[in-house]
């Protein structure tokens, strides 16, 4: 079965981004991201994952931006026709249940969708091979533990057969046609309440959405669905928090969620293995991870 990589880009004026203590908007921001979408690029591309392809709404635009620096992925416009309130949290990042959707219309196709700010440091594991033969989905659920309690219960007023609370990110996640079908059917039927309910979620975007219906289809046992950070897919790293070093964690993919500006660098895009991308950032931990520390000790302590 043929594997396909894919990332959301939908271009939003409106929207800007927080880097470190600065904010960054316009032309400036949509750059920041290209460049994590090169990066995650280049390591599926070193570790023979074949090419990334990049969903958005202006393709037009962005394959100016492409040509003009350079950029090794593909991009594809598809059609987005969730109807986000543009005074919700994260408004770009709801339109990844439109991705879903045009995921499902891939057939003969095991498809991956992954936020920009990740990377690939290894080829597909043996554990992931056997899962795409056997066609069966895989997600990363952050553990419940860190979950916000007030968000699960949103969750179960959206739908009263919520248990487990499981939060799931669509930043790592992966199946066929039929799977990618249904988990859009599923969040359709009720993504009415979830937006009618926005004011109340502590944590707007499209992780209460996937992991509402992520929860139902285990319910339902259509399928089999595979948690992948239990087995070493996918790991969410907060560089700030952590004390261990990256390849600590001995995953396929890491998620550098406050790390944008380290996977903007072109110099990231190049390295030319896997080690020598986790000794340059390792060497980017020890320097600016620790400023971070240090700035947000200091800030804590004087509230």
């Amino acid at each position: 079965m043929k594997v396909g990589f894919y990332t959301l880009l939908y271009i939003a004026d409106f929207e800007s981004l927080r880097l470190s203590r600065t904010t960054v908007c316009g032309e400036e921001r949509i750059l920041v991201y290209l460049r994590n979408c090169n990066t995650l690029a280049s390591t599926l591309a070193r570790n023979g994952m074949g090419e990334l392809t990049v969903l958005t709404n202006n393709a037009q635009y962005l394959n100016g931006l492409k040509q003009t620096y350079d950029f090794s992925f593909q991009i594809t416009e598809i059609n987005f026709s969730l109807n986000v309130p543009h005074d919700i949290g994260f408004y770009s990042a709801h339109f990844k249940i439109d991705a879903y959707r045009y995921l499902g219309t891939l057939s003969s196709e095991y498809s991956f969708l992954l936020d920009n700010d990740m990377v690939c440091v290894s080829p597909m594991p043996d554990c992931m091979k056997r899962l795409v033969e056997r066609q069966a989905a895989v997600y990363y659920a952050f553990p419940i533990r860190d979950v916000e309690k007030h968000d699960v219960s949103i969750m179960r007023q959206i739908d009263p057969n919520i248990v487990s609370g499981q939060w799931v990110g669509g930043e790592f996640i992966g199946g066929t046609d039929k799977f990618f079908s249904r988990l859009y059917s599923i969040i359709m039927s009720f993504a009415d309440r979830y937006f009618q309910m926005k004011d109340l979620v502590f944590h707007q975007g499209d992780e209460m959405l996937t992991s509402i219906a992520i929860e139902k289809m285990v319910m339902e046992n259509e399928c089999l669905l595979v948690e992948g950070g239990n087995i070493g897919l996918s790991y969410r790293y907060y560089s700030i928090h952590e004390n261990r070093p990256l390849a600590f964690y001995k995953s396929w993919f890491y998620h550098l969620i406050c790390d944008k500006s380290f996977l903007a660098s072109p110099e990231v895009a190049v390295c030319q293995n896997n080690e020598a991308f986790f000794a340059m950032y390792e060497r980017y931990r020890c320097r600016v991870v620790r400023m971070k520390k240090l700035y947000h000790g200091v800030r804590n302590f004087w509230k």
